[in-house]
């Protein structure tokens, strides 16, 4: 097996090991996904965070017996060593009641990244877009300080493969509490002679 390859590739290739192993039936599940996490108050980044995940997952069905295991290390050896582990964990298993379905092959278009402008803008530009949200929200009359912005997103990529037929892809990004939301606690001001924070 090839680590370096494509994950859909890459499922493939653990699923088809997993039969040759001996597995009735198998599925792959890979997802790879980044985030990003960044804030800035009063004109100053406060705090960036970026975290990266890539793990495949592995189910397969021997004598009728599943078992699910998960990895990250994705290399030859440590996707030979999960697929050695998933067979042999489900033959200590006991009978089940009743068969587990594996799913069938069906059309599924794999979606587009929904903004891929967005997703592709470096950390120091929304982080400069951030600085121009504050600075605006400043120089609204009243506003006197920042209570800062912030802006999250998540990128992933799923893929699944099975024994079936079935391959699919999806990606997704999703943008948690974007400036616009947090920008309505952020801004600080005092009306004149009530003392009220608004």
């Amino acid at each position: 097996m090839d680590s370096k390859r494509e994950p859909i590739s890459m499922a493939s290739q653990v699923v088809d090991v997993a039969l040759k192993a001996g597995a009735e039936a198998a599925d792959a599940f890979v997802r790879s996904s980044s985030s990003l996490s960044m804030s800035v108050r009063n004109g100053e980044t406060e705090s960036l965070q970026k975290a990266s995940t890539f793990g495949l997952g592995l189910r397969v069905m021997v004598d009728s017996r599943t078992v699910l295991v998960h990895t990250t290390d994705t290399g030859r050896i440590g996707l030979l060593k999960l697929v050695t582990r998933a067979i042999d964990m489900a033959r200590t298993l006991p009978e089940p009641k009743e068969p587990v379905p594996f799913g069938s092959p069906q059309d599924v278009e794999s979606l587009p990244h929904p903004d891929p402008a967005l997703a592709s803008e470096s950390s120091e530009t929304k982080t400069e877009r951030l600085c121009a949200i504050e600075k605006a929200m400043l120089a609204v009359n009243g506003v006197t300080r920042s209570g800062g912005v912030s802006y999250n997103e998540r990128d992933s990529e799923d893929i699944l493969v099975n024994s079936e037929g079935i391959r699919l892809s999806n990606s997704n990004f999703g943008s948690f509490r974007p400036p616009l939301r947090t920008l309505g606690r952020g801004p600080r001001g005092q009306e004149s002679g009530a003392g009220e924070v608004f």
